[in-house]
């Protein structure tokens, strides 16, 4: 039996809307959102409050049409510190270098009672640092990586509301868990695969983390002199970096 049935979501952004959505269709499971306090994020909650914590997702491609629709979501946090309840399952649907970052607001108590983490977008490691994280506050907790986010979704406007549009969807995601036989991998492959995308099962979360597209645009500008030395040595003068393939916006070292 899988561990779907009360689903913590971390993060405000577009995924966490269709992710939502995709649980409350295929589990119909108890789902919470819950999101660190900033000016950006005011605008997703009051979109929330304003439609009693309604969401919807539109879909760009009529052949996506079994990723829309609207629900409601059952709980929303504003601020992780204000975390209540109990949470069979945490599903990080932040960046990766906020995943230590948002476990320090949560409180103990409540991160020794989850049976399994999914990180939907990690990076090369991204599992054994949670994992290391948690071995002293709950050891036997399951951790799951996927290989990257299933889709590209993205706000509706200009600004976070409650409404997002999925514009595509990968036909295939790598899935890998801590655990070798997992109930629930079966479910989240059964799942995946009954909205038409290949879910490959790979032996090892680092496995499936290095499938992520993004380890194989970064290393050739970064593994040089110049961008070491901007790493480990220069503390005066920032630098950034242009993804090359596929595009993408300028990035900070």
């Amino acid at each position: 039996m899988s561990d779907f049935k009360r689903v913590l979501l971390l993060g405000t952004g577009p995924a966490s809307i269709q992710l939502a959505l995709h649980l409350k269709k295929h589990w119909n499971c108890t789902v919470a959102i819950v999101g660190r306090e900033s000016v950006r994020s005011e605008c997703f909650f009051e979109a929330l409050k304003q439609s009693n914590q309604r969401i919807r997702v539109s879909i760009q491609n009529e052949k996506h049409r079994y990723m829309e629709g609207e629900c409601f979501v059952d709980h929303v946090f504003q601020g992780y510190g204000t975390i209540t309840g109990e949470w069979d399952t945490v599903i990080f649907a932040v960046t990766t270098d906020a995943y230590i970052q948002v476990l320090n607001q949560i409180a103990s108590k409540l991160l020794e009672q989850v049976n399994c983490m999914l990180l939907i977008s990690p990076t090369f490691g991204s599992n054994s640092l949670v994992r290391h994280y948690m071995n002293d506050i709950n050891p036997d907790v399951e951790i799951i990586s996927f290989s990257s986010y299933f889709g590209d979704t993205r706000w509706i406007e200009d600004k976070p509301t409650n409404h997002v549009l999925t514009t595509a969807i990968k036909k295939k995601v790598f899935i890998g868990s801590t655990k070798s036989s997992s109930a629930n991998v079966v479910a989240l492959c059964t799942v995946y695969e009954q909205s038409g995308i290949v879910m490959v099962r790979m032996d090892s979360p680092i496995e499936a983390e290095t499938r992520n597209i993004s380890l194989y645009v970064h290393p050739p500008l970064f593994m040089n002199a110049f961008a070491l030395n901007a790493i480990f040595e220069d503390k005066e003068s920032k630098k950034y970096v242009y993804k090359i393939y596929p595009e993408g916006p300028i990035t900070q070292f």
